[in-house]
């Protein structure tokens, strides 16, 4: 060996060894001595290994190594000594650095091996601050240096008054270069969740009423965005992410799910961790921002609290508050916007959890999302007027209902859940009233409509289509249909017309013009989307569904049912919604046309024998009329009273009414057999044959028999309905067909 003359360091012998091939195998030879030793002669190694320190200080790979075979012995204690030893020569090794990001990224997470947590511990102070801050310092990649910076302020607080503020706005700069469309990149995420819970428990740094509106709008949107995730898996649909900044163009529709939500594919980097009770954490990290805006911190209602409960609290405190104390105001404003958003949420979420990516529960159940529509039954008792007579042009008699067309708006809504609307709950529907009631709050104060308003535009909420299915609902419950209807208008527009959000929008749009008295409009949109049904809503077949109703309503108000998304609860009410368009503005008319009478008594078979007064009505029209013709009687009268009832009517007792119950074919045929009294042998035997086949189809499934009527004779059903309107404007009874009696 030689003997060094430059870089002399004077180690135990006296002398530094300078590397030459020889002294690297000796080196590697004593190294491995060493190895061989640890197993079973523990002293014996930690003798080679001083040995090989003392005679090749200055050799990296020797010290090295000999540090690697005394982490085998897990001794944090003896081995902090040896890292700090490395650390003070060769911190610009590769290896050693390596080593150091090992202790870094330990300290960083709780599941990484203990040991290089010990392992620090056991260093001295001063080098840990020395490690921490050599490694922020040489990492190149920002969101790790960022980190660093961070884990070295939450080891030594007095770091944050010094690298607070940078490191804030590094991230800032880093979230905006990220797009700024994907509120839950890793930027926003370790700014949110970590660095502002630190940083803003230092009473030295001072922030502007700009920096902390910022930092409290990014956190409210971060964790709105966290809230929504679908919990079934990691990654997070595009609409949802997209951000004030993001794309506008955001679609509807889920990856692997052809009903209806968000679009599957994130356009940028997203970090979705299970970040557990988002709303508790916001609300804490408001207290903080609070705290440092000066505002006042009893103002913020608890998270704790359940949703009547905070919005009482928050209401009770802002009727109480003075109209010129913002430090207030900013607490309650800011606490309302969270209580809304964790209120919509809850009901959407119940509602139609796939517009947040996912469909199913915790279970793997699927869970079929539900709508809110109008009952169409619910007139008002302390407004119902008796039923009068008007005379129109033409001396045409017209029965006019006494209360005009609805106006609810100043009627209480209640909300009625559907039996089968799985995962709509009390708490639920509180959340719904809550949100509606935030909403309003914040809306009627001009201060907090601007706030707000700056909040959507800068979260560019119209990527955001749950808050827009909120507000049709919401619109929906406070009788504001004018509205309602201008966003289902808006956003049916922007849908395929065959997915499973279009189709909801039109049962909607469907129930809001019929509560506003535009039953034609009604049926024929209920008409035009029933065709999709079978194939788009899911369900079970057509088994008999509940339908809409209450046992019980109280006065002054009004009622809305929750369905859900199924054909057995959603038929009932196409029925119901066609049969009242029939009975309010055709059947009102005493010229209305057999064909229109029969279809009546078509759909009064779904619910018999609930309309039995409006079918003997039916009943009486026709014997004063003395005939009826209905070529599709026997294709849909399969009830047992009307078959019976039909029966009679033929008879001389029952009025001898002169029936035509047959396509146009067969009528053809009996015309030419025509007798004096306009019956025919071969017709009364035609007939009677005809009724006992129907009887044979007494149990056939009504709800199915019904979704081909509604299907089937859709233009005919559009004609009744549309001829009442053109009769109305002519003044003159409709002329009876030819071959109209049998």
């Amino acid at each position: 060996m030689e003997v060094s003359t430059e870089n002399e360091t004077t180690g135990n012998l006296g002398t530094t060894l300078t590397a030459t091939p020889q002294s690297s195998t000796d080196a590697k030879s004593i190294i491995e001595k060493a190895k061989l030793c640890q197993k079973h002669d523990a002293y014996a190694a930690k003798s080679l290994l001083l040995m090989a320190k003392t005679l090749y200080p200055s050799e990296f790979c020797v010290q090295f190594e000999a540090f690697v075979v005394e982490k085998g012995g897990q001794n944090p204690n003896e081995l902090a000594q040896s890292l700090i030893s490395l650390f003070s020569v060769f911190s610009q090794e590769e290896r050693l650095r390596e080593e150091l990001f090992l202790v870094t990224t330990a300290l960083q997470n709780e599941d990484e091996d203990q040991f290089y947590k010990e392992l620090f511990d056991a260093i001295p102070e001063y080098y840990q601050r020395k490690i921490l801050m050599f490694c922020a310092m040489i990492c190149t990649d920002k969101y790790n240096r960022c980190k660093l910076q961070l884990l070295l302020m939450k080891k030594f607080p007095d770091f944050i008054k010094e690298y607070g503020v940078s490191l804030l706005d590094s991230l800032l700069e880093q979230d905006k270069a990220s797009g700024g469309g994907f509120p839950c990149n890793k930027f926003r995420q370790l700014l949110v969740t970590e660095v502002l819970p630190v940083i803003l428990q230092c009473d030295h740094l001072k922030f502007s009423s700009k920096q902390l509106w910022k930092q409290i709008w990014m956190s409210i949107e971060f964790y709105i965005t966290v809230a929504v995730q679908t919990k079934a898996s990691r990654v997070v649909s595009d609409a949802i992410l997209k951000s004030p900044t993001g794309s506008k163009s955001a679609t509807f529709k889920a990856e692997g799910d052809n009903s209806m939500g968000v679009s599957g594919h994130l356009e940028g980097e997203s970090v979705m961790t299970n970040i557990t009770n988002p709303w508790e954490r916001l609300t804490e990290l408001l207290v903080m921002i609070a705290g440092k805006s000066g505002w006042n911190l009893d103002c913020i209602s608890p998270a704790t609290l359940g949703y009547e409960e905070s919005f009482a609290s928050l209401y009770s405190t802002l009727q109480t508050c003075h109209p010129e104390d913002v430090a207030s105001l900013k607490s309650i404003f800011y606490s309302t916007v969270i209580l809304l958003f964790k209120a919509m949420y809850t009901y959407i979420n119940a509602m139609n959890p796939a517009i947040f990516g996912g469909n199913a529960s915790p279970s793997g159940v699927s869970l079929p999302h539900s709508i809110l529509i109008e009952d169409l039954e619910s007139k008002k008792k302390s407004r119902k007027h008796k039923h009068k007579k008007k005379r129109i042009e033409g001396g045409k008699e017209v029965v006019i209902d006494g209360d005009g067309p609805e106006s609810p708006s100043h009627l209480t809504p209640v909300i009625v859940p559907h039996e089968g609307a799985v995962g709509v709950t009390d708490d639920v529907i509180r959340a719904f009233t809550t949100a509606i009631n935030c909403w309003q709050v914040i809306h009627t104060r001009e201060s907090f409509a601007r706030d707000f308003s700056l909040l959507l535009h800068r979260w560019k909420s119209e990527n955001w289509p749950w808050i827009q299915l909120f507000q049709i609902d919401m619109h929906m419950y406070r009788g504001e249909y004018t509205a309602a209807l201008a966003l289902l208008l808006q956003k049916s527009k922007a849908g395929s017309h065959k997915d499973k959000l279009s189709l909801q929008l039109s049962f909607q749009q469907a129930s809001c013009h019929f509560t506003c008295g535009q039953h034609v409009v009604a049926a024929e949109g209920i008409l035009k989307v029933l065709p999709l049904c079978n194939q788009l809503v899911a369900s079970g077949g057509f088994s008999r569904g509940q339908k809409p109703q209450a046992a019980h309503s109280p006065k002054n108000s009004r009622l809305l049912h929750i369905v859900p998304f199924k054909m057995e609860a959603l038929l009932p009410y196409c029925i119901q919604l066609i049969y009242m368009s029939f009975k309010k503005r055709v059947f009102l008319y005493a010229d209305a046309g057999d064909t229109a009478l029969g279809h009546m008594i078509t759909l009064i078979q779904y619910d018999w024998p609930k309309e039995q007064s409006t079918f003997t009505e039916v009943i009486k029209r026709l014997t004063k009329a003395g005939s009826f013709s209905y070529p599709v009687f026997f294709t849909y009268i399969i009830n047992l009273d009307f078959l019976e009832e039909f029966a009679f009517l033929v008879t001389p007792t029952g009025g001898s009414i002169k029936l035509d119950p047959f396509p146009p074919c067969i009528t053809i045929q009996r015309q030419q057999r025509t007798i004096t009294r306009g019956i025919t042998r071969g017709g009364k035997e035609d007939f009677r044959t005809s009724v006992e086949k129907q009887v044979m189809r007494c149990e056939e499934d009504i709800s199915k028999l019904m979704y081909k009527f509604l299907v089937t004779e859709r233009d005919s059903l559009l004609q009744c309905l549309h001829a009442h309107n053109s009769s109305v404007v002519g003044g003159q009874p409709r002329a009876k067909p030819k071959n109209e009696a049998y």
